[in-house]
């Protein structure tokens, strides 16, 4: 969400009000990308008031800053709304250090409101591929978490996959895929991990097959990529 942000401020006097919502509008304008305008009521120290914030150019992008003022200071928070920028800065390090996608880009709506559960789509860039993203609000600890819904192979589906092809086979074994996600790249390789009940193991392969998720399953490399691999690839 939007930091809460202390600045110096001269208060005590009603006509002070107006500097302080010229500086209001220059951080918000900076954080938002957009020029934004506040109205706000004669501020009194030590006693919260609400402003509203409008985006210059979209009447219908509006929201609440919540102020107080205390002594020369002058705190502000937007409390349930979340600023386009704020969310592709944490996006990129969450989609980059968690599921290990090289982000290219991340698009975001320029302010959203965000209380307890709600959904918002970013759009990110990797690797050519267009992958959309939800962001959800998580009810309790009042952070966002970022999800890819498309663009790219869920790690839980190819294991899954090569679960039931090797049962239907009549070899039970455990599947585990060390990615989360894969970038969805057409041609693109990528292996999992199959450990039998004499818990041996046996690398299986996955060829990425479009740009929707769809992969090949139990496809090996060519022959000068497999020397390391095991004899036993194809599951």
């Amino acid at each position: 969400m939007l930091a809460t942000v202390t600045i110096a401020a001269c208060m005590g006097r009603a006509a002070d009000t107006e500097e302080r919502v010229a500086q209001f509008e220059a951080m918000l304008s900076e954080e938002l990308g957009a020029e934004v305008e506040l109205e706000c009521p004669p501020m009194v120290d030590q006693r919260p008031h609400y402003c509203t914030a409008m985006v210059v150019g979209d009447d219908e992008l509006a929201f609440p800053v919540r102020v107080t003022s205390r002594g020369n200071d002058l705190d502000y928070t937007t409390k349930s709304w979340v600023s386009g920028t704020r969310m592709v800065e944490l996006g990129t390090h969450a989609l980059s250090e968690k599921l290990d996608i090289a982000v290219d880009s991340l698009t975001c709506p320029k302010i959203s409101h965000m209380p307890d559960g709600t959904t918002v789509r970013c759009d990110a860039k990797a690797e050519g591929v267009s992958i959309p993203v939800d962001v959800r609000m998580v009810v309790k600890v009042r952070k966002l978490e970022f999800e890819p819904v498309g663009g790219v192979v869920l790690g839980d589906d190819a294991a899954r996959a090569a679960h039931e092809m090797l049962h239907e086979r009549g070899t039970h074994a455990e599947v585990s895929c060390k990615r989360r996600v894969v970038v969805s790249v057409p041609g693109k390789r990528f292996e999992c991990e199959a450990r039998l009940p004499d818990q041996t193991v046996r690398t299986i392969h996955y060829l990425v097959t479009g740009n929707d998720g769809g992969f090949e399953l139990g496809t090996e490399p060519p022959q000068d990529q497999t020397a390391a691999t095991h004899a036993g690839s194809r599951g």
